[in-house]
């Protein structure tokens, strides 16, 4: 999906020469909380208001080369590499670059959560089921085919975490029955770490306790 129609303009390529004071009034104009540095017109990284705003303002910025940061992506990059970026840069907006590195505009993160929304994995009204399972043991293929196999459809596919012991995954899914799936994952190894009404699991173990709690007062 395309966010290039999101892109606000940018025609303000202030030289890391400047003094700070005009980075932090060009923020402040703007009303961003991080904009773009340049160096003989090429774009060489981002300042955060918050981190220029304490300096002395009648320096130029060049004498504070520890405050740039990334805070961009590249033209073409996929809804999950933007996702990413604007995560690694804890920024609410990022700069596009063209193929030259050329500063093209800039995205603010509300316009992208937007698109983000119009996913089949955030809007489709099917369920989401979140597993966890040993890395050692766990493969996306079985999982798929678990799925699959009992008439479900994945409509997406999230990793939500991943360590040296698990992996842990959400999946949106159509589906005409959830129990069965849940059992399913369950013997397979499988922890369903969400909760569903349909999971008839700690229903069944409720009442193997009650057998076995009636069984002990006989």
């Amino acid at each position: 999906m395309n966010v290039n129609n999101l892109l606000y303009s940018w025609n303000h390529p202030l030289d890391v020469k400047e003094n700070v004071g005009k980075f932090v009034a060009l923020a402040e104009e703007l009303q961003l909380s991080c904009v773009p540095v340049f160096r003989n017109q090429s774009y060489i990284g981002c300042v955060a208001l918050e981190d220029i705003e304490v300096l002395e303002q009648d320096i130029p910025l060049e004498d504070f080369g520890y405050v740039l940061k990334e805070a961009s992506f590249e033209i073409g990059a996929s809804l999950l590499d933007i996702l990413r970026s604007f995560a690694n840069a804890e920024s609410p907006v990022l700069f596009a670059l063209d193929e030259q590195k050329e500063v093209v505009g800039y995205l603010d993160i509300i316009d992208f959560l937007g698109v983000c929304k119009e996913t089949p994995l955030f809007f489709f009204g099917g369920d989401e089921i979140v597993v966890k399972k040993k890395r050692v043991d766990f493969t996306y293929s079985q999982l798929v085919q678990i799925i699959e196999s009992n008439a479900a459809k994945i409509i997406g596919m999230f990793t939500l975490s991943v360590n040296t012991e698990d992996i842990q995954v959400s999946l949106r899914i159509d589906h005409n029955g959830l129990n069965e799936i849940l059992q399913t994952l369950r013997r397979y190894e499988y922890e369903i770490i969400s909760e569903h009404k349909e999971d008839l699991h700690n229903e069944i173990l409720r009442d193997n306790a009650d057998y076995f709690e009636r069984y002990l007062n006989i």
